[in-house]
């Protein structure tokens, strides 16, 4: 490869490592951004389950009780 490969390919690199680290401070400005506006809430689905998934989850492995899950559904679909 040589020395000029290496020092290309070095480039490369950096280029790349940057790029992502500009790529992660861009995403976590709008992220904080759209969790300040009001009446636009980011999608939950960025960050893994909604909120009814994980109640749901929790009710089929027995974390919670059948009373326990039909209370938390009914709060989940009130409007706010």
């Amino acid at each position: 490869m040589g020395m000029p490969g290496f020092v290309i390919g070095m480039g490369i690199l950096m280029l790349a490592f940057w790029l992502l680290i500009l790529a992660g401070i861009g995403f976590l400005i709008w992220f904080i951004v759209a969790s300040l506006r009001p009446g636009q809430p980011v999608p939950p689905r960025i960050f893994g389950e909604t909120p009814a998934e994980i109640l749901k989850r929790r009710y089929a492995s027995g974390e919670i009780t059948t009373d326990q899950y039909e209370d938390m559904k009914r709060t989940l679909e009130e409007p706010p």
